[in-house]
């Protein structure tokens, strides 16, 4: 988290959170979410991430170990929360 970064986050355009300590966000409800990162005279809008409910998704298609099938997915990195730092001098995007 940079000391000078603003965040403002949005679930299907609505704004519904925003701060200089926000720069992550539980979610617990589905929906498309993005984050615009502000930090002095910079900003940047993220990607929409769509969060669903595993019960809706249905059976899966194909299989974990098939990679194959994964090719065309975006996968998001699990991180740990410790291992996660930013700086004032970090870019953003």
């Amino acid at each position: 988290m940079s000391p000078n970064a603003w965040y403002a986050w949005y679930c299907y355009g609505i704004k519904i959170k925003e701060g200089n300590k926000n720069c992550c966000l539980p979610v617990s409800s589905p929906g498309s979410y993005r984050v615009e990162v502000h930090s002095g005279e910079h900003n940047k809008t993220s990607e929409p991430v769509l969060v669903s409910n595993l019960s809706d998704l249905g059976s899966p298609s194909f299989s974990a170990a098939d990679t194959t099938a994964n090719e065309n997915i975006t996968q998001l990195p699990v991180v740990e929360k410790e291992k996660i730092n930013f700086s004032a001098t970090d870019k953003i995007g």
